[in-house]
């Protein structure tokens, strides 16, 4: 059988309902997604009232951390707080089926979506804290060093309990997340298989110097502050006392500070690669990977959870420096984080517009926003 070229859908076709209701008919992540926070809500609910009852485990306590630091939400009364828990648990759950069961009307089913939006913000930006970033920042340190036997410190030591719930409640709001996105394509006028018709927003980033500038704040921020750690690492006092570094230089905070600049500097690397040839293929060393096309949607999934941590811990410094300054010990401690929040949102709109230039054509719909250009192998590292 023959195929006339006239029957091939245009790239640029808007998608027709039967594609819509076909591509959404497959794995059902819409459902499956709601039905998971929906047990997430109820269980986050029964923790609030345990918690309210004087229940042990309390996440929300600041502890010995500085109240500016702490998480916006950290409060020593854990009734009150407990009872609010347990609140927006039942609203949440609420939400949850409300995507189960989508409304009529589009007025609802925007809210509906814009809701998710909104806690998945929530639970990513506003509720954790420097020590959710402090966590992942340093487990790339303790991998490597693992068979040599250091750090000298455990990495237990940087995941107690609240911190370990800090970092669920992040991975609950990525799922929020993708729930918004699979809610809105299933209910909305756009492809429910690859989103186009609702994301044309984001096109601007894809090309042109939105996507240079976006890329170069998120490169230049990590790089202020691994400047001023490698500084301390070589002995430089760049922002501190000569006293607070011969103090660091005793302990093992001068090898951490070296170990914070690397990881600091591969992830700068790794933010060019957004708009330059070689960060479209794997590079030729890495085993059954090597010289690939790299997936859209992976340095999409990576980017966004360092965002929401650097954007946090940001919004922690800003805090503490409205409130005390830079302190006797100098700017070098709180000033290169003062411009995370900066580095947060420009890393997510870099990583936001790779993927909506590096993206194929929809099978489905045969939508194409940006034709996608097959990287060259003489780019690859």
């Amino acid at each position: 059988m023959t195929h006339s070229v006239e029957s091939a859908p245009p790239l640029t076709s808007a998608p027709s309902p039967s594609a819509r209701h076909t591509a959404w008919r497959g794995p059902r992540t819409a459902d499956a997604l709601a039905v998971g926070l929906l047990l997430w809500s109820l269980v986050t609910s029964a923790l609030g009232v345990y918690w309210a009852r004087g229940g042990r485990g309390f996440p929300l306590d600041p502890g010995h951390v500085p109240r500016e630091l702490a998480s916006p939400l950290a409060t020593s009364d854990q009734g009150s707080m407990g009872w609010w828990i347990a609140t927006a648990g039942v609203c949440w759950a609420a939400l949850a089926a409300a995507m189960l069961h989508p409304p009529h009307g589009r007025c609802a089913r925007q809210f509906v979506s814009r809701m998710a939006w909104g806690t998945c913000v929530f639970l990513m930006v506003v509720v954790p804290d420097a020590r959710a970033l402090a966590a992942a920042a340093y487990a790339p340190i303790f991998l490597v060093g693992a068979p040599f036997g250091w750090p000298p410190a455990r990495y237990g030591a940087l995941l107690p309990w609240p911190v370990a719930y800090l970092l669920l409640c992040m991975i609950a709001g990525l799922a929020w997340g993708a729930a918004a996105v699979a809610f809105r394509r299933a209910t909305g006028d756009s492809c429910a298989h690859c989103g186009r018709g609702w994301t044309s927003g984001l096109s601007f980033l894809a090309h042109g110097w939105p996507a240079r500038a976006a890329v170069a704040v998120a490169v230049v921020v990590p790089l202020c502050y691994a400047t001023v750690r490698m500084a301390w690492f070589l002995g430089i006092p760049l922002g501190v006392s000569e006293a607070v570094l011969r103090a660091a230089h005793e302990s093992e905070a001068w090898s951490a500070a070296g170990a914070l600049a690397m990881v600091n500097v591969a992830g700068a690397l790794l933010t060019l690669g957004l708009v330059r040839p070689w960060g479209e293929r794997f590079p030729r060393w890495i085993p059954g990977m090597g010289g690939r096309p790299v997936p859209p949607l992976l340095p999409l999934l990576v980017a966004l959870p360092v965002a929401t941590l650097v954007t946090s811990a940001g919004i922690g410094a800003v805090r503490l420096h409205l409130a005390d300054g830079f302190g006797p010990d100098g700017w070098g401690g709180g000033a290169p984080a003062l411009l995370w929040p900066l580095w947060g949102v420009a890393l997510a709109a870099a990583a936001a517009g790779y993927y909506e230039r590096q993206r194929r054509p929809c099978a489905a719909c045969g939508a194409s926003r940006w034709p996608r250009r097959e990287p060259s192998r003489r780019h690859v590292l």
